[in-house]
């Protein structure tokens, strides 16, 4: 009987391990092409992808989205994104002005409509096209379209209900000054930026019932100097304390700005950085924030190390082929592969990054990805700025939250200091350590995994204070400030 017993506990663990094994397979391993089909039915094309990059169409596609494309949308840089709580994932539909939402089966990739879909924005989103982005908790859906043969441009809200169904929130649509090319919502910071068609940035607040508000000061200028030259795509970095600007015309370019904390910008030294390209559209960062990859429609990807200021420098070896007029960018959660749509081709890119940022094209790419010819491209599960690691002091409440793959962290006192950034995460086996020494602070924090404690020290030179945090079960903190 102990015998037989054990052999079904070892059946179990077994078809367990293996069931377990599938689905991790399967999540992480699938991305989406809005195909932007002009003038009929747009559709979204699905892949499964491989260990090595290889892209299989998952079984479906393509899904319809209820709503109709339009390629002359030329400029908008996001025209679909994911929001990973509740594993969504919403498109635009250019031609119709609405946007649809799908349900993400996070063992298939399979796709299911949104009861609902497709959403009206309320505006017309014929000219540079329709931009999405999510707030970082999922409660609000953010579309930006411009008019072409009229003065409407306009910025859309939604309220993301626990279905997936949008609802404009109150004072929506929000104006917006040109033909709004591209929207990034700065993580946790509630700001929301937006790149205009005159070489302009507006920056918004997101209010709790999310409205918008123009931060003081906005307008800022884009950081293009050359006539046919202007902003483009947008990225910010996980403390939210860095905007990276492309800069479309001849030669291109990248602006880099400091996000001040009410949301102003200022260029940083140097800024804007050559792309060695030609037409820069889109950029993204890798999720440990070492590389910053741009789209250059006439030349390929440029690949530049990022400095701990934002300054950045060429890889070696750019720009690197990526198809034929590469334009709008994703990057899978662990940061090993790029995906790059086609403008003109119909075509997915998928290029292999090594530890230097040096891309390979993998076999097979490019990958038919459907018929439109400005599509947009999502990862899931996307990069992520959510901090896995919370330190909370057992007797002061200090709070140091980490990103433990990007490096990102953000700590406070609870009484008014709070400050964030990037630093260098080191493993060694169960132990994670943090080190930030920049010209104004250090911080040091140590956490072991295994015994689910950790200690951590933050200095801010300009005012002389030192914190500490000390936690020995980091399992049962509240995250939160008391009474917060």
């Amino acid at each position: 009987m102990i015998r037989v017993l054990s052999i079904k506990r070892l059946l179990f663990g077994f078809v367990f391990l293996v069931f377990v094994t599938a689905t991790g397979y399967a999540q992480g391993s699938f991305v989406y092409v809005n195909n932007n089909n002009i003038g009929g039915p747009n559709s979204v094309t699905a892949f499964s992808v491989a260990a090595n990059g290889v892209l299989t169409p998952i079984a479906g596609s393509p899904f319809l989205t209820g709503g109709t494309g339009n390629n002359l949308g030329l400029f908008a840089a996001n025209r679909s994104t994911i929001c990973t709580m509740g594993n969504r994932l919403y498109v635009a539909n250019d031609g119709s002005n609405n946007v649809t939402g799908f349900d993400i089966n996070p063992a298939t990739g399979f796709l299911t409509i949104v009861p609902g879909s497709p959403f009206a924005t309320g505006g017309i989103a014929n000219g540079s096209g329709m931009s999405l982005d999510c707030t970082d908790d999922a409660k609000f859906l953010i579309a930006a379209y411009a008019n072409s043969s009229g003065p409407s441009s306009n910025i859309t809200v939604f309220s993301i209900a626990a279905n997936g169904t949008l609802a404009p929130v109150p004072g929506s649509p929000f104006p917006a000054i040109n033909q709004p090319r591209a929207i990034k919502v700065s993580p946790s910071s509630g700001f929301l930026f937006v790149a205009e068609g005159d070489n302009l940035i507006e920056a918004f607040s997101i209010s709790a019932n999310g409205a918008l508000t123009p931060v003081p000061g906005s307008p800022f200028p884009g950081g293009a100097t050359l006539p046919f030259s202007g902003v483009a795509g947008l990225e910010i970095n996980c403390a939210g304390t860095l905007l990276f600007v492309p800069l479309s015309g001849f030669p291109g370019g990248v602006s880099v700005f400091n996000i001040s904390p009410a949301g102003a910008l200022t260029p940083i030294s140097g800024s804007p950085f050559p792309t060695d390209g030609r037409n820069a559209l889109a950029a993204v960062l890798s999720p440990n924030e070492q590389f910053l990859f741009v789209s250059n429609q006439m030349s390929g990807i440029t690949v530049h190390n990022v400095a701990g200021n934002g300054s950045l420098s060429l890889v070696p070896g750019s720009p690197f082929s990526a198809g034929a007029s590469p334009q709008q960018l994703s990057i899978n959660k662990s940061g090993s592969l790029l995906y790059v749509n086609s403008g003109t081709s119909g075509t997915l890119s998928v290029l292999s990054i090594a530890g230097n940022g040096v891309l390979t094209t993998v076999p097979g790419s490019p990958f038919p990805a459907g018929s439109g010819t400005l599509p947009s491209v999502s990862a899931f599960p996307p990069k992520s700025c959510d901090f896995d690691i919370c330190l909370q002091d057992e007797s002061n409440g200090n709070l140091l939250r980490v990103n433990s793959t990007t490096g990102a962290y953000e700590f406070t006192d609870c009484k008014g200091v709070t400050i964030g950034g990037t630093g260098r995460i080191t493993r060694r086996g169960c132990l994670i350590t943090l080190e930030v020494n920049g010209p104004d602070r250090r911080v040091l924090a140590r956490i072991d995994t295994c015994m689910k404690s950790g200690t951590a020290s933050v200095q801010l030179f300009s005012t002389g204070r030192n914190f500490s945090v000390f936690d020995r079960n980091i399992a049962n903190n509240t995250c939160a400030c008391p009474g917060g």
